[in-house]
């Protein structure tokens, strides 16, 4: 009996795990802002700051035209050795879990970029669905033109 308890106990917590890892923990409608807390090494004053995100999540045919990636400038605001970062997410992002790729700072003295690929953990995520959707029109040419010399 005890056994059974234990497996039960074992299992249910299994589940809730994996709903939990399948699930992002935040939803943020279009529109709304999106805020992360981070902390660094050192004293830094930032003056400057974006982020990038990202979604592999398919588009479904309503959404078609939508962006699947968007950057937006951050609003920085230091609080108890943390940052809050926060940004509006563009009206014409499409539903879909997206991941944070990059962050970038602008300090007194430096620019860094912070990256999945290294700097970032990758569960960093947030669920967009919702709000108001606006989608872009398409540019139909664009190209590079040589500036005349001075």
């Amino acid at each position: 009996m005890k056994s059974r308890s234990l497996l039960a106990i074992a299992l249910t917590s299994f589940l809730c795990g994996q709903d939990a890892l399948a699930t992002p923990k935040h939803t943020v409608q279009r529109g709304g802002k999106l805020v992360i807390v981070t902390h660094f090494a050192r004293d830094v004053r930032i003056q400057k700051a974006s982020m990038t995100w990202q979604t592999y999540d398919p588009l479904t045919p309503q959404q078609k035209g939508m962006e699947t990636a968007f950057g937006c400038d951050a609003d920085a605001v230091a609080g108890n050795g943390a940052f809050a970062l926060s940004c509006k997410v563009p009206l014409d992002v499409a539903d879909g879990t997206y991941h944070l790729t990059a962050i970038y700072i602008r300090t007194d003295d430096s620019e860094r970029k912070y990256s999945w690929l290294g700097d970032l953990p990758a569960e960093i995520e947030v669920h967009i669905k919702g709000g108001e959707a606006v989608i872009a029109p398409p540019i139909k040419s664009i190209m590079v033109r040589q500036s005349s010399p001075d």
